[in-house]
Protein backbone atom coordinates (compact mmCIF):
# COMPACT_ATOMS: atom_id res chain seq x y z
CA UNK A 1 0.00 0.00 0.00
CA UNK A 2 1.53 3.09 -1.08
CA UNK A 3 1.93 5.93 1.75
CA UNK A 4 -0.60 8.09 2.77
CA UNK A 5 -0.27 11.87 2.83
CA UNK A 6 2.34 12.97 5.02
CA UNK A 7 0.33 14.55 8.45
CA UNK A 8 1.21 17.66 7.95
CA UNK A 9 0.26 17.69 3.94
CA UNK A 10 -3.13 19.79 3.81
CA UNK A 11 -3.95 17.29 0.62
CA UNK A 12 -5.20 13.85 0.94
CA UNK A 13 -4.02 11.57 -1.25
CA UNK A 14 -5.75 8.60 -3.17
CA UNK A 15 -5.61 5.05 -0.95
CA UNK A 16 -5.56 1.60 -2.31
CA UNK A 17 -8.50 -0.19 -2.46
CA UNK A 18 -10.90 2.71 -3.33
CA UNK A 19 -10.97 2.81 -7.03
CA UNK A 20 -13.32 -0.13 -8.36
CA UNK A 21 -12.66 -1.76 -11.52
CA UNK A 22 -16.49 -2.00 -13.53
CA UNK A 23 -15.25 -4.44 -15.74
CA UNK A 24 -18.93 -5.09 -16.88
CA UNK A 25 -19.48 -1.39 -17.55
CA UNK A 26 -15.82 -0.81 -18.89
CA UNK A 27 -15.30 1.58 -16.29
CA UNK A 28 -14.20 2.99 -12.69
CA UNK A 29 -15.93 3.70 -9.52
CA UNK A 30 -13.89 5.94 -7.70
CA UNK A 31 -15.07 6.39 -3.79
CA UNK A 32 -13.82 9.26 -1.94
CA UNK A 33 -10.99 7.85 -0.13
CA UNK A 34 -9.57 7.12 -3.94
CA UNK A 35 -9.22 10.24 -5.00
CA UNK A 36 -6.92 13.43 -4.66
CA UNK A 37 -8.63 15.62 -2.69
CA UNK A 38 -6.64 19.33 -1.86
CA UNK A 39 -7.05 20.77 1.42
CA UNK A 40 -8.54 17.40 1.95
CA UNK A 41 -6.62 15.92 5.23
CA UNK A 42 -7.82 19.97 6.73
CA UNK A 43 -10.71 19.16 8.62
CA UNK A 44 -11.92 22.46 8.57
CA UNK A 45 -12.62 22.34 4.80
CA UNK A 46 -13.18 18.39 4.49
CA UNK A 47 -14.57 15.40 6.14
CA UNK A 48 -13.69 11.88 4.80
CA UNK A 49 -15.33 8.70 5.26
CA UNK A 50 -13.72 6.50 8.07
CA UNK A 51 -10.90 4.37 6.18
CA UNK A 52 -13.16 1.32 5.30
CA UNK A 53 -16.15 2.88 4.30
CA UNK A 54 -17.74 4.21 1.20
CA UNK A 55 -19.67 7.15 2.72
CA UNK A 56 -19.49 10.19 0.79
CA UNK A 57 -16.94 12.91 1.74
CA UNK A 58 -18.62 16.03 2.90
CA UNK A 59 -16.92 19.56 1.68
CA UNK A 60 -17.34 21.94 4.22
CA UNK A 61 -16.67 25.42 3.10
CA UNK A 62 -13.72 26.61 0.29
CA UNK A 63 -13.24 28.76 -2.68
CA UNK A 64 -11.10 26.07 -4.72
CA UNK A 65 -12.19 22.55 -5.11
CA UNK A 66 -9.93 20.13 -6.86
CA UNK A 67 -10.62 16.56 -6.99
CA UNK A 68 -8.33 14.26 -9.35
CA UNK A 69 -7.99 10.62 -9.67
CA UNK A 70 -6.71 7.95 -11.65
CA UNK A 71 -6.28 4.50 -12.98
CA UNK A 72 -3.31 2.40 -13.79
CA UNK A 73 -5.53 0.40 -16.30
CA UNK A 74 -4.60 1.44 -20.17
CA UNK A 75 -7.61 3.35 -22.05
CA UNK A 76 -8.84 2.20 -25.48
CA UNK A 77 -7.91 3.90 -28.45
CA UNK A 78 -10.72 5.35 -30.12
CA UNK A 79 -13.27 4.45 -27.16
CA UNK A 80 -15.09 7.31 -25.28
CA UNK A 81 -15.38 7.42 -21.56
CA UNK A 82 -17.99 9.75 -19.50
CA UNK A 83 -17.48 11.35 -16.61
CA UNK A 84 -19.44 11.93 -13.83
CA UNK A 85 -19.71 12.91 -10.07
CA UNK A 86 -22.71 12.39 -7.78
CA UNK A 87 -22.86 15.61 -5.97
CA UNK A 88 -25.63 16.32 -2.96
CA UNK A 89 -25.93 20.34 -1.33
CA UNK A 90 -27.40 19.71 2.51
CA UNK A 91 -29.81 22.18 3.44
CA UNK A 92 -29.12 25.39 3.72
CA UNK A 93 -25.94 25.15 1.63
CA UNK A 94 -26.04 28.70 -0.76
CA UNK A 95 -22.78 28.12 -2.22
CA UNK A 96 -23.52 25.81 -5.14
CA UNK A 97 -26.49 27.81 -6.75
CA UNK A 98 -26.03 28.32 -10.28
CA UNK A 99 -22.73 28.08 -10.49
CA UNK A 100 -20.92 26.08 -13.00
CA UNK A 101 -19.01 23.13 -12.64
CA UNK A 102 -16.02 22.54 -15.05
CA UNK A 103 -14.57 18.70 -15.77
CA UNK A 104 -11.46 17.85 -17.64
CA UNK A 105 -9.77 14.56 -18.52
CA UNK A 106 -6.40 13.80 -19.67
CA UNK A 107 -4.75 10.58 -20.70
CA UNK A 108 -1.44 9.95 -19.36
CA UNK A 109 0.97 12.57 -17.03
CA UNK A 110 1.72 14.77 -20.66
CA UNK A 111 -1.72 14.57 -21.67
CA UNK A 112 -3.79 17.45 -22.91
CA UNK A 113 -7.60 17.93 -22.36
CA UNK A 114 -10.43 20.55 -22.50
CA UNK A 115 -12.35 21.51 -20.31
CA UNK A 116 -16.38 21.04 -20.07
CA UNK A 117 -18.88 22.57 -18.10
Amino acid sequence: MPPKSLPNSPHHDPEEGYVQDLQEANGWLFKPRGLNIVWGNDDRYWCLPPEGEDGPAELKGVTWFEVTGSTKENLKRGKKYEISFLVSVNTGASCWNDLPIFIMATVGTGGSGRWKE
